[in-house]
């Protein structure tokens, strides 16, 4: 798979201090709406930036060349078949990728919130970045990169969180109360059994391998 290097930028939520990306419009962690300093493009509270006097307007009225201020730390990250704003990637998953063996498709839904996603291998699941990035974008409890799903011969289908700010949580079951699930490790391989469920921050999926 090829792969391209993305500049994903972070700012510090004025109101908790969680490191949220910069095109946010609320803190995944507090809730609260993101005001930005028309002059320094730095996240305040009240009426005016605490750095240089300048008035804080709502990050939603912001264009998405707002500067950045230096001081805020810069990750550079692989994306991973990322397509072009405005297309569709179409993956063929009936290729065999030993010679022998085909990857059978992996897809999550979300019934009530007419999600149906249909996941391919090294792909990353989040608000602002992957394939699936224009269907979660409405969901702010999702991070800019949430997660991501491999397939291997011999594991199966698995996923890992990526650092997320409102965590995964998996079961083999149907769960009454997520919050009683104890959330899965940072970056640590996760094997997907089918039928399962999956919560990515509060959107619930139901997974089916076929």
């Amino acid at each position: 798979m090829s792969a391209e290097i993305q500049t994903v930028q972070l700012i510090k939520c004025a109101f908790c201090t969680a490191e949220i990306e910069s095109d946010s419009f609320y803190c995944d962690q507090c809730s609260r709406e993101i005001m930005l300093c028309e002059e320094c493009g730095k996240a305040g509270r009240d009426q005016w930036c605490e750095e240089d006097g300048g008035a804080l307007v709502s990050a939603k009225s912001t264009s998405n060349t707002s500067p950045v201020a230096a001081s805020e730390p810069v990750v550079t990250t692989p994306i991973v078949n990322a397509p072009s704003p405005g297309t569709t990637t179409h993956f063929d998953l009936s290729v065999p990728i030993d010679g022998n063996t085909s990857i059978p498709q992996l897809q999550l839904k979300n019934g009530s919130l007419g999600l149906s996603l249909s996941i391919v291998p090294g792909s990353i699941l989040g608000r602002t970045t992957g394939n699936y990035s224009a269907q979660l974008s409405q969901f702010n409890g999702i991070s800019g990169r949430h997660l991501q799903f491999d397939y291997t011969p011999a594991r199966g289908w698995t996923f890992r969180d990526l650092g997320s700010t409102n965590r995964t949580r998996y079961s083999a079951a149907a769960v009454s109360d997520w919050k009683a699930v104890p959330v899965v490790e940072y970056n640590t391989d996760i094997k997907l059994a089918s039928p399962s469920y999956l919560a990515v921050a509060n959107v619930v999926f139901e997974v089916n391998i076929k």
